[in-house]
This record gives structure tokens, sequence and C-alpha cells, in this order.
């Protein structure tokens, strides 16, 4: 496994930038999971893995930025927070559907 991530690219930008890009990225790619997540009754297969199938993407991008993991603790708010607002658009367009949305 070492010697797939030593493959991979560097990039040479501040650490600080980095760690934004890493977050954003986090937050969106949990978007679509959250949506899916809001449907799956919870603690089923298909919930388990609308939470845990975004994690190797994201350690996948933390290695190729080159993101010490002293920094993972950083990245559970925006995890939560796409997974959040992923089914929060699902209620929305549910509301929507139903008839209840603005008016």
């Amino acid at each position: 496994m070492g010697q797939l991530i030593a493959k991979l690219p560097h990039f040479d930008i501040p650490l600080e930038y980095k760690i934004l890009i890493l977050v954003a990225f986090v937050f969106i790619i949990n978007l679509p999971f959250g949506y899916w997540r809001d449907k799956c009754r919870k603690f089923s297969v298909s919930w388990f893995l609308a939470i845990h199938i975004p994690v190797p993407f994201i350690y996948l991008a933390r290695n190729t930025l080159m993101v010490p993991f002293y920094w993972i603790p950083i990245l559970i708010p925006p995890f939560w927070g796409g997974q959040k607002i992923g089914s929060k658009i699902r209620l929305g367009k549910n509301k929507k559907a139903s008839g209840q949305g603005t008016g």
C-alpha cells in the first residue's frame, strides 16, 4: 500500500489550502450519500453503506494531498454536514412533491 501511495501525484501547495480543498471534497462527496441515507431504514445495510462508502475516497484524497493523519478530526464536521444537508435536500423535494412547499 505504501508503494501505491508513493506513486500518487504530489502537490506543492500550502497545507492550509490542502485542508480547505479536502474539507470541501468531504462535504461535497457526502451530499449524495446523505440523500441516499435518508430513504434507508436506520441501521440497515444500505444505511450503513451510505455512511461508509465515502470513507475510502476521503482516505485516498487525504493521502493524495499528503495531509497528515492528525488532521482527520477536522474532517468529521464536513462529513456529518454533507450527510445532513444531503438528507435535507431529499426532505425538501418530498415537501414540494406533496404540496407542502412554499405558499
